[in-house]
């Protein structure tokens, strides 16, 4: 499933309640793409992710209710001169519904790209055995903001493929 496959192009995609599944999601695949779960209480499952896909491209999901799953790789700012934002934020003030972000191997904000993941709310769960990657090499930029929410990650993080070390924490 692609949104905005060519140079030029935009698309969107307002995906609002039911269960959508498919091999891959490029949002922003040559152009200028956007998936948004709102509303209902959507599934969505993907084997691979890519938000922000081809060098001039820029992607961008956005979060609110639901549930999306990468069961493989998941990339914001996939490709050299691409832009990609994922962003968890509530559907409005005070919302009740968290909506959950699954990533369930290889996650990487900032490939080769610029990439953002920005969570206000919700939980983020990265549950695959190799560490989140933010700003996998030189050049791209891979901010995670995190203003709110809760995030479960199996491993500590590569920040340019160095591993962070854990925070100290008072006993």
């Amino acid at each position: 499933l692609s949104v905005a496959t060519h140079a030029g192009s935009s698309g969107e995609i307002e995906h609002m309640s039911g269960t959508l599944t498919a091999p891959t999601l490029h949002v922003g695949a040559g152009g200028t793409g956007s998936y948004t779960m709102s509303w209902g209480w959507g599934y969505a499952t993907f084997d691979a992710v890519r938000v922000g896909r081809g060098n001039g491209s820029a992607g961008t999901v956005t979060q609110n209710l639901g549930t999306f799953t990468a069961n493989g790789s998941f990339r914001i700012g996939n490709d050299a001169g691409s832009v990609g934002t994922y962003d968890l934020v509530p559907q409005f003030a005070g919302h009740p519904k968290n909506p959950r972000l699954q990533l369930n191997s290889y996650a990487v904000v900032g490939y080769e790209g610029d990439g953002t993941l920005h969570q206000e709310h919700g939980t983020v769960t990265v549950s695959a055995a190799q560490p989140m990657s933010i700003a996998e090499v030189a050049g791209p930029t891979g901010p995670y903001e995190m203003t709110g929410g809760t995030a479960i990650i199996r491993s500590p993080p590569h920040v340019r493929g160095r591993p962070t070390q854990p925070a100290p924490r008072e006993l």
